[in-house]
């Protein structure tokens, strides 16, 4: 006969003093109050409060009373009746027990009826978001308000708030950017904003209903400053949701409160960020992660305070929301095996001129396969609401035409500063990129042109690429400001590194671009005795050569006087004539009206006004194949 082990199940235990936040559903037992408790998202809620719970109801001897736990409660004198009363007296402290789990149940419920609310009100926006003509109201603190103290708060005081705001608050870039990607004139973006409000606050302030097709709420920074517990939060917040959503009908989008610049002050504003996510989950709701939208701001996004923004952060976070509200409920999500791909049914896509059927191929050589085009006229223009799930993915558009088309990321807001990821970059490491896309890299094989700013780009003469540095919210933009169609199919998709690589590949050694030492090349047509790859043992750039500077040395010093700073960067391998040496180069700055840069080795020849130019890269075969 087989004997069978039963497994002990156990519980989460320990002290009560230790009792930590509990996740939604988990149980924990005290072990020395014997007391247990169970997580929601409310915080820890107590299941058995021995302090309410009756253990022992009788008859007392005193006629009229009823012993509860050895204490003499007096009842009436009607011996006929004890029994019942104490069944009654049982009942009423048995519900007091559950005093607190009925709790839980009622923002089970509110959350219920939130949740049917806005699946049924969320439509309606996305409807009218269709036909371009839609109002939002967006509710918060002074975030929302755009309180700016840098030198871009020159917005008069409004909502009966003391403060200037800034030039753009976040409210009016996000109009601003509706319009602008649907040529619409009829989209309308109200500021409910007020400096210093928490939820509740929000609550009395704007108590009218207004008529509008969406709100966006924005809280959790007051309440984190001023300390308000995460169950008043929640509550709150729930409360506010109860009234907007299912009784005035309203359909809402939930952020998270934003990013500080400096750690220091957050205290628990990391929790509101979380709770609030809980709340939008729980409800519904989309949700926009006010932290990912700042990640790469640095401090020309923020008021002096480093709390406020300034112009350029609160244009950033505006973007940012637009690309969330005209998306058909969810953005487009991409990274590295995940194209963009033009598709009628998703609905995605704002302002195609004409979508046609598949053309299975774009232009260029790559094809996405089956799917669906867009052909934009002249002077229209389609945009994509995209969610990249990493950062520094590169995307290569996917076309059929012989034009030029122009291609902007989130309208040319300034994205912030982006290092470069070490592990695939061959410039120096301080290389960062800035603004909205990364700064011109030098092409692996020499076909690939990388996409700058709002230029125009003929598409027949070399391929292009985009590179968006950042993961989170962005919007992109294709426009045909030329006289001719084109067909745009969409982007193939890649992560930095991925393409770095698989650009990679060359017939033989280059002879055009800059190269940095330890530059690899793989041969693209292996053959016998010949070799697997190439790589780059000394930096330089080819057909350099003169650089119109001329430099100035000393003796046995590592510093070159120039008259001007014309194309020569950190790692050139540079000539002075007459010096007998190339130098590499380090560090240029600027000295009394001229430049000075170091170099090494040390010149052993002082010389004046020497021409200088830059050598080209030296390569050298690797992996010899045999014969």
């Amino acid at each position: 006969m087989t004997d069978y082990v039963i497994s002990k199940i156990q519980i989460k235990r320990g002290l009560k003093a230790n009792l930590p936040i509990l996740d939604d559903g988990e149980l924990a037992f005290c072990t020395d109050t014997k007391e247990y408790f169970i997580g929601t998202i409310n915080g820890n809620v107590l299941v058995n409060d021995f302090s309410k719970v009756v253990n022992k109801v009788e008859a007392s001897s005193t006629n009229g009373n009823l012993s509860v736990d050895g204490k003499e409660i007096k009842v009436y004198d009607d011996t006929s009746v004890t029994a019942s009363l104490a069944e009654k007296a049982q009942q009423s402290d048995l519900e007091a027990t559950n005093e607190t789990l009925d709790e839980v149940a009622k923002y089970k419920n509110t959350i219920l009826a939130i949740r049917q609310a806005q699946m049924k009100n969320y439509p309606n926006y996305l409807a009218k978001l269709r036909g371009h003509t839609f109002n939002i109201i967006c509710q918060g603190d002074s975030l929302t308000y755009g309180l700016d103290s840098s030198a871009t708060g020159t917005q008069p005081p409004f909502n009966g708030d003391s403060h200037y705001a800034s030039n753009t608050t976040y409210p009016q870039q996000l109009e601003y950017t509706l319009r602008y990607i649907t040529g619409s004139t009829t989209i309308n973006v109200t500021n409910w904003g007020y400096s210093g409000d928490r939820v509740d606050q929000g609550i009395t302030r704007w108590a009218k209903q207004p008529t509008t097709d969406l709100m966006v709420y924005m809280y959790g920074t007051n309440e984190n400053l001023q300390n308000i517990s995460f169950n008043d939060y929640v509550s709150n917040y729930l409360t506010l949701l109860y009234r907007n959503v299912v009784e005035w009908g309203i359909p809402a989008v939930i952020m998270s409160p934003l990013r500080f610049m400096h750690q220091e002050g957050i205290s628990n504003l990391h929790v509101y960020r979380a709770v609030s996510k809980m709340i939008a989950e729980g409800c519904g709701i989309p949700f926009i992660d006010g932290f990912e939208i700042l990640a790469t701001a640095t401090q020309d996004f923020y008021s002096p305070d480093w709390t406020h923004l300034s112009e350029s952060g609160y244009k950033l976070v505006g973007t940012k929301v637009a690309s969330m509200l005209i998306s058909n409920g969810e953005v487009n999500k991409i990274g590295q095996g995940r194209d963009l791909i033009m598709d009628k049914t998703l609905a995605n896509i704002v302002s195609p001129s004409t979508i046609s059927a598949a053309l299975g191929s774009g232009g260029g050589g790559y094809q996405l396969g089956q799917g669906w085009a867009a052909s934009v006229t002249t002077g229209k223009k389609i945009t994509f609401p995209v969610y990249c799930e990493e950062d520094f993915l590169v995307l290569i558009p996917v076309y059929n035409a012989s034009i030029s088309f122009k291609i902007m990321i989130d309208l040319e807001v300034n994205q912030g500063n982006v290092m470069l990821p070490a592990s695939v970059e061959s410039k120096d490491q301080n290389d960062a990129i800035t603004n909205k896309i990364k700064p011109s890299i030098n092409p692996p094989s020499g076909t690939f042109e990388e996409i700058r700013d709002n230029t125009n780009v003929n598409i027949t003469t070399t391929d292009k690429f985009i590179i968006i540095p950042s993961r989170g919210l962005h919007i992109i933009t294709i426009e045909n400001e030329t006289s001719t169609s084109v067909v745009f199919m969409g982007f193939e998709v890649m992560s930095y590194s991925n393409f770095f690589l698989r650009k990679r590949y060359s017939s033989g050694i280059p002879t055009t671009g800059k190269w940095i030492k330890g530059d690899m090349l793989f041969n693209s047509s292996p053959a016998n005795a010949g070799y697997f790859g190439w790589i780059c043992t000394d930096t330089g750039e080819f057909n350099k050569g003169d650089t119109g500077l001329l430099g100035t040395t000393t003796a046995y010093n590592g510093t070159v006087v120039l008259n001007g700073n014309m194309g020569i960067v950190k790692g050139d391998r540079i000539n002075i004539n007459g010096s007998g040496y190339t130098y590499a180069t380090s560090n240029i700055f600027s000295y009394n009206g001229g430049y000075v840069i170091n170099v090494s080795p040390y010149p052993q020849t002082a010389v004046s006004n020497a021409e200088i130019t830059i050598d080209p890269p030296v390569w050298k075969g690797f992996g010899l194949i045999q014969s």
